[in-house]
């Protein structure tokens, strides 16, 4: 909530933030804010964050806010579980799936998908061109060493949504990763995504065993059709 004692604006340099629900926004009385041309809401009910325009309150897509979850059971480990996050920067459409490994299994053989042992349904997330534009980029993070499981990781795209772990999950690569560790970032510039196809990760090698640690973020960069 807003406290009229911290927060002010200057005009053409801060702008005012506020947090809560719609119903909270309008109880706000005119005496302590009016909002202005700038100004922030961040709206509790559905994560959010809008802009007043000067009339208006409308969704920020500058802002990375999370997005209904994108990823199949099977790609739900006993760690933090999966988020997908989107935002548009002059233009250019960025989504981000976090991914915790913990809990979840790299198969037996090079290309089987990683995942929950017997779920269906490994997929981290699917190339919805309406949502993701035209993908011209991909990149696979890791932000934490994957151990336990194999650290040859990849992430695969497949037109077949019911893959479970220990399962061939193909060879067309979103990336290609190759031993992952903390800090590491594999870009792919010519990635050419089918639209609609699921994206997996896969194991590069053989270790069939379940990860202990390993958290990876798969971006991906896309553009809507000029109209």
């Amino acid at each position: 909530m807003i406290n009229p004692e911290k927060c002010y604006r200057e005009s053409g340099v801060f702008g005012l933030t506020f947090k809560g629900t719609s119903a909270q926004l309008a109880a706000v009385p005119d005496g302590i804010w009016v909002p202005a041309e700038g100004d922030h809401w961040y709206d509790t009910t559905n994560d959010v964050w809008n802009t007043y325009n000067g009339t208006a309150w409308v969704p920020d897509n500058s802002v990375q806010t999370a997005v209904t979850a994108e990823h199949g059971a099977g790609a739900i480990g006993t760690g933090v579980a999966p988020a997908t996050y989107r935002r548009t920067e002059n233009g250019i459409i960025i989504t981000e799936t976090k991914i915790d490994l913990t809990g979840l299994n790299s198969g037996g053989a090079a290309n089987d998908a990683i995942g929950l042992v017997a779920t269906d349904a490994c997929y981290i997330g699917r190339n919805v061109v309406a949502t993701n534009g035209i993908i011209f980029k991909a990149e696979l993070i890791c932000v934490e060493l994957p151990t336990g499981g194999d650290t040859d990781i990849n992430v695969v795209e497949n037109t077949t949504v019911d893959i479970q772990e220990d399962e061939a999950a193909g060879v067309v690569y979103g990336v290609d990763g190759g031993t992952m560790a903390a800090g590491i970032i594999v870009t792919n510039d010519a990635c050419s995504q089918t639209a609609d196809d699921y994206w997996y990760l896969a194991s590069g090698g053989t270790t069939n065993a379940t990860y202990t640690a390993g958290q990876l973020i798969f971006r991906t960069y896309g553009h809507a059709l000029l109209t």
